[in-house]
């Protein structure tokens, strides 16, 4: 299914041009990329719950901590005293931040953290499923609403926020009953299934539909449908080549990143590598 409007490069070449955009997906913990002509696995450790862009770096947030993809390993993060969960990660200002859910600690409220300098920017009581950096101010979406992160100024009470995404000036938030313009209130769509991830891509924003596909929203036109993503289930050594065996229908995207393909390229053998150790 193509992408109308949207440009990949040439349509002879069966892989797109080094500085063209591609959508990378969270697909049940794996990282997978779509081109607008087809979706393939890259692999990854299948534990992923958010992805970004950082300094032409990919960066997964998952239980586990942050993967940082060009060294193929865990960021070493600092002030954590246990194994928390990354709910989101995001990129802005040169900076790197993501937030937490503390697993072990009843009571303790969620936290949100500039990554590589280990500091803790905010608390919030509800868990922060989203961050976004939009016209130079961090913001993060959650149980709660929406904050501005650095100020604690909470700019909308409508909850729960499943996405933040900023795009052509305008930040976005999607959750149970719709997307809407966050600062103004306004309602852009009211989708029948609920909206899990967003992101801009190419001048236009897109989210991803539980149970149905992902969508150019403003136009309320689905784009991908889950039937074109064919899930493997594990990965196995036949003859000495890997193959990936069973095949599932999924259900959602937890993650929508847009990416140079360079980036991509140069990545895909780490991430490729990992899937095999993973699943052997």
């Amino acid at each position: 299914m193509r992408l109308h409007g949207f440009g990949f490069g040439s349509r002879q070449s069966d892989t797109p041009a080094e500085d063209a955009r591609v959508l990378l997906m969270v697909v049940v913990g794996w990282v997978y990329m779509w081109d607008s002509r087809r979706v393939v696995r890259l692999g990854g450790n299948g534990r992923a719950n958010a992805l970004c862009v950082h300094q032409e770096d990919l960066y997964e947030g998952e239980p586990a901590g942050v993967i940082a993809w060009s060294r193929a390993d865990f960021l070493p993060l600092k002030g954590n005293r246990y194994t928390v969960a990354i709910c989101s990660i995001c990129s802005g200002n040169g900076r790197l931040f993501h937030s937490i859910v503390d697993n072990y600690s009843v009571g303790l409220p969620n936290k949100v953290y500039d990554t590589l300098a280990g500091e803790v920017i905010a608390e919030r009581e509800g868990i922060v499923s989203s961050l976004c950096f939009h016209a130079g101010k961090l913001y993060d979406g959650g149980a709660l609403g929406v904050y501005e992160t650095l100020t604690n100024k909470h700019v909308s009470e409508r909850s729960p926020i499943n996405a933040l995404c900023s795009n052509n000036g305008i930040l976005y938030d999607a959750g149970d009953n719709g997307i809407y313009e966050t600062l103004t209130g306004d309602n852009v769509v009211s989708p029948r299934w609920r909206s899990l991830a967003m992101c801009s891509h190419l001048g236009r924003l897109c989210d991803a539909r539980e149970s149905d596909g992902v969508y150019d929203t403003l136009g309320n036109r689905k784009i991908l449908d889950y039937n074109h993503i064919k899930h493997a289930g594990v990965l196995r050594s036949i003859m000495g080549r890997p193959f990936l065996l069973g095949r599932s229908r999924i259900s959602a995207i937890h993650s929508l990143v847009s990416a140079k393909y360079s980036i991509v390229k140069r990545l895909e053998p780490n991430l490729e590598q990992y899937q095999i150790a993973m699943c052997q």
